[in-house]
């Protein structure tokens, strides 16, 4: 069942490209001008919050109904007017949309059937598939005896029998609790990785979309916001959007103190941040209203009270691998209040609510956008 991996083939050769794609239903515009290349054997992942156009994206891909305008290719051939059931896509459902009356077996091999594949090739590819997901033991089992994540499993295999150029994921973890969710997170990347399966994963969870894949696409309102690798979303967001939806984020309004060599940034109660580089310094004036995007992890509580950026404990809220601080800004804790993740190991307990603290800014994780 295994295809060349990324880096054993040709891996910059493109299996899906999407060319100025659109859709809309009606007066409703769900994807707008939608240019994409997905490379053979990467995961990739389409991020965004409900309605923003992810999942029409991946129905677009599948063909269950072909684009407003703008073209559709698959391994180089234009199939915008094809019907899903030509293109050959695997797919994964949401609610893994098994045949409840039939056997896990009989659920695999399915499309195998229906393709006329002899009997003799369907059980060893059937078996094959069960072997890849671990039951190689349920062939007789009906999905009804089965947990939610042996459920994900027949799923999978399902899509992966008739050994498709490219797997479609629609939110398939969304129904696991997070236990499982995580275990099932852990074992798809695994078999994407050991089949080497074009592989295109929607979901509105960041921590899945930057556990799992090589690429993400950021969408918001039926565009794409931005594409890059998971440390380039997370680290160097292009757009406002993206740094506040991706990941937590502290926001500091402040004004432009000087642009000279880079921003530097004069926050309200906290004193001025030099960014680390020159980025966005061009889209500023000195004056001009700006807010500082910080993540939780790039803020640390300093030592001395008596610091130019001081803020006052409010709430404490343990979580295990780290502790949340939220922070009144402004020694007499009046001003706007922002979160902050202290981690706990070799630090010792954090300072109890009511407490004077120093805010330091690590000024090369932070990035600067225009206010709202």
């Amino acid at each position: 069942m295994a295809t060349p991996t990324r880096g054993e083939g040709a891996p910059d050769r493109v299996v899906v490209r999407l060319k100025r794609v659109r859709q809309a239903f009606g007066r409703l515009v769900a994807v707008e001008d939608l240019s994409l290349d997905i490379r053979e054997g990467e995961f990739l992942s389409i991020l965004g919050p409900s309605g923003c156009g992810k999942t029409t994206t991946l129905n677009l891909i599948a063909g269950f109904f072909p684009p407003t305008s703008g073209t559709i290719e698959v391994a180089g051939e234009d199939v915008t007017e094809k019907p899903a059931y030509l293109r050959g896509l695997g797919m994964v459902f949401q609610n893994y949309a098994l045949f409840p009356h039939m056997t896990v077996f009989d659920n695999v091999a399915y499309g195998l059937r229906m393709r006329k594949v002899p009997k003799p090739e369907i059980r060893g590819r059937v078996r094959e598939a069960l072997a890849l997901v671990h039951l190689e033991r349920y062939e007789d089992v009906r999905p009804r005896q089965l947990s939610g994540g042996e459920q994900q499993r027949v799923a999978l295999a399902r899509a992966l029998v008739y050994h498709p150029p490219v797997l479609l994921l629609d939110e398939p973890l969304a129904a696991l609790d997070k236990k499982l969710r995580d275990e099932m997170r852990a074992e798809l990347k695994e078999i994407q990785r050991r089949v080497g399966i074009t592989t295109v994963f929607v979901t509105h969870d960041q921590q899945e979309a930057l556990s799992l894949s090589d690429r993400i696409v950021v969408m918001s309102r039926g565009r794409v916001e931005q594409v890059g690798d998971p440390r380039e979303i997370y680290d160097r967001p292009r757009t406002r959007f993206v740094a506040d939806f991706v990941g937590a984020v502290n926001v500091f309004p402040g004004r432009v103190a000087s642009t000279e060599g880079g921003l530097r940034v004069a926050l309200d109660g906290l004193g001025e941040v030099a960014l680390a580089g020159p980025e966005r310094a061009g889209a500023f004036r000195p004056g001009d209203r700006a807010d500082l995007f910080v993540r939780p992890e790039s803020v640390r509580l300093a030592a001395n009270p008596g610091g130019a950026a001081p803020a006052r404990v409010r709430q404490i809220t343990y979580l295990g691998q780290h502790t949340e601080v939220r922070l009144a800004c402004g020694a007499d804790g009046n001003g706007p209040g922002f979160t902050l993740l202290v981690e706990e190991k070799g630090q010792g307990a954090p300072p109890p609510p009511g407490t004077v603290v120093c805010v330091e800014i690590d000024p090369r994780h932070a990035q600067v956008f225009p206010p709202e």
